[in-house]
């Protein structure tokens, strides 16, 4: 049900061109892949954070990490705090790394969301996710813990 015409990837959300696409992409409720990241209209200082206009526009968003390495999947949670900060709504920020992805990828009937019949896969933390100070208490995956920090 993903229309692949509508689906756009954009490598940086830190350049300041996306001014000029953001209201195509908007019109047409796209899916959009970008890395959290705020932008300055060109020759302002008019600031505007690219993720939260789509989303808040109705595109769906899915957070592309700085990197595919260890210390990038670390940061998810203060870029997603970063998204939040500048006017995503925390529901879409979390979806932009859980349920969009799993959709795009055709996997939305199994993960995603928490949701009887549907893949055990989450993290349980010791205060909000989003917060400084968070911390991963388990992993759970295909419904069993993984990690559990009383274990360390």
């Amino acid at each position: 049900d993903r229309d692949p015409q509508n689906v756009f990837i954009l490598p940086s959300s830190r350049t300041g061109a996306f001014h000029e696409v953001m209201e195509t992409l908007i019109e047409r409720k796209s899916t959009v892949m970008i890395p959290p990241g705020v932008s300055a209209l060109p020759d302002t200082y008019v600031r505007y954070h690219v993720p939260a206009a789509l989303s808040r526009g109705g595109c769906e968003v899915i957070t592309l990490p700085k990197s595919d390495n260890a210390a990038a999947m670390r940061a998810v949670p203060s870029l997603l705090s970063e998204q939040v900060r500048f006017g995503m709504s925390f529901e879409a920020a979390l979806a932009s790394v859980t349920s969009a992805p799993a959709k795009f990828l055709g996997l939305g009937d199994r993960m995603g969301t928490i949701e009887e019949g549907k893949d055990a896969h989450f993290v349980l933390f010791e205060g909000h996710p989003l917060k400084p100070g968070a911390r991963v208490m388990k992993t759970i995956i295909g419904g069993e813990v993984v990690w559990d920090r009383e274990d360390r």
